[in-house]
C-alpha cells in the first residue's frame, strides 16, 4: 500500500511542476506582443505631443523675440528724429511707402543723417544714408526669414492710414505688420503682433 501511494505522489508531482524548458505558449507570445505595441504606440503619441508643443512654443518665442528687436529699433530711430524746420531746404522730410520708410535723424558723430527701416528679399533692414555721399547706403541686418512686411502711415487729419507718405508733416504713427516663415514641416506663416510707434512730438511736426 505504501508503495502505491509513493507511485502516485511521484505521478502527480511530474504532471504539476512546472516546466521551464518548454517555453512560452502562443497565447502568451501574442499578448506580450499587444502589450509592447501598446506601450510603444503610446510612447510615440506623447513624443508627436511634445514636439508639437516645442514647435508652438518655439514659434511663439520667435514672435515676441522679433517684435521686441522691431520695437527696440524702430524706437530708436523715430526717437532720433529731426524735427526742426530746414537750415538750408535740402533736408529732405520722412519718405514712407509700403516697404519701409527713413527720415532725418540726428547723430553725435555726423549730424543729421538719414536713417530708417526697409523689407527687401525677405529681410528686414536699417538703412542709413549719409547726407553728404547721398548715393552711398549703408545696410544693417536686423530680421531675416520674413514672408511678409507692410508699413502704413496715420494721417492726423483724416485718421486715416496710408501705405505711402511724401507729405511735410510727420505721420502721427508708424505701423508695421509682420509675418515669418514657420518654421516646422508644414510651412506657413507666422504673424508677429503689429508694431505701432508714434514719432514723439506728440503733434506733426510741419517743417517751414
Amino acid at each position: 500500500m505504501a508503495k502505491e501511494e509513493f507511485l502516485f505522489r511521484v505521478c502527480s508531482s511530474s504532471r504539476t511542476r512546472p516546466r521551464n524548458d518548454a517555453g512560452f505558449t502562443l497565447l502568451e507570445v501574442l499578448m506580450a506582443l499587444t502589450l509592447t505595441g501598446m506601450v510603444m504606440l503610446a510612447a510615440l503619441s506623447l513624443l508627436r505631443n511634445t514636439y508639437g508643443l516645442w514647435q508652438r512654443n518655439f514659434s511663439d518665442d520667435a514672435s515676441t523675440r522679433a517684435a521686441r528687436l522691431l520695437t527696440i529699433n524702430v524706437r530708436r530711430i523715430v526717437d532720433r528724429a529731426y524735427y526742426y524746420p530746414y537750415l538750408d531746404g535740402k533736408i529732405e522730410h520722412l519718405r514712407g511707402t509700403d516697404d519701409g520708410f527713413d527720415l532725418p535723424v540726428v547723430t553725435e558723430r555726423n549730424g543729421i543723417q538719414r536713417e530708417g527701416l526697409y523689407f527687401a528679399e525677405g529681410q528686414i533692414v536699417i538703412r542709413q544714408y549719409d547726407t553728404a555721399q547721398p548715393n552711398e547706403v549703408r545696410e544693417e541686418l536686423l530680421l531675416e526669414k520674413v514672408a511678409a512686411a507692410k508699413f502704413t502711415y496715420l494721417q492726423a487729419d483724416r485718421g486715416v492710414w496710408v501705405d505711402y507718405w511724401d507729405d511735410r508733416d510727420y505721420p502721427r504713427l508708424i505701423r508695421l505688420e509682420i509675418s515669418l516663415r514657420a518654421e516646422d514641416t508644414a510651412g506657413g506663416e507666422k504673424r508677429v503682433p503689429p508694431l505701432v510707434v508714434s514719432i514723439p512730438v506728440g503733434m506733426e511736426c510741419r517743417f517751414q
